[in-house]
């Protein structure tokens, strides 16, 4: 039903230009929106999905090879464990020996050495002495 109401034809292009306005408006403000939330994630220095899913994946073949590596090294150790075992049994029997009989002679160095702190002792208070007078 169509009337030839000149008034109502009038408000009819005005309600549908503001809505053609308000959807432009609203069209604007979403891209503004769009925009700040980008700068905000700039300035927080975030990753996208991509780049987090890609260091991921980094993250776990290292960790794997990690994993690998640390199981080698422990097999190695034990290996080494195994071998060294006998040979140092005699080879300690003989330092010890040696080392019995140096700690049984006291050397001069020794000698020396106990009388040395005294000396460096009594240089280092008057040191001091001097040190506070000039301050």
């Amino acid at each position: 039903m169509q009337t030839d109401n000149k008034f109502f034809d009038d408000m009819a292009r005005l309600a549908s230009g503001a809505m053609g306005t308000v959807f432009g408006l609203r069209e604007e403000f979403e891209a503004q929106v769009r925009q700040q939330v980008e700068n905000i994630m700039q300035r927080f220095d975030l990753v996208t999905r991509e780049e987090f899913d890609a260091m991921s994946i980094v993250a776990q073949d290292a960790k794997a090879e990690a994993e690998e590596l640390s199981e080698k090294l422990a097999a190695l150790e034990t290996q080494i464990a195994g071998l060294t075992t006998p040979a140092v049994s005699s080879t300690a029997k003989k330092t010890t020996k040696t080392a019995s009989k140096s700690a049984a002679k006291p050397s001069v160095a020794k000698k020396t050495a106990a009388k040395t702190p005294r000396k460096t002792a009594a240089k280092s208070s008057s040191a001091k002495r001097t040190t506070t007078k000039k301050s």
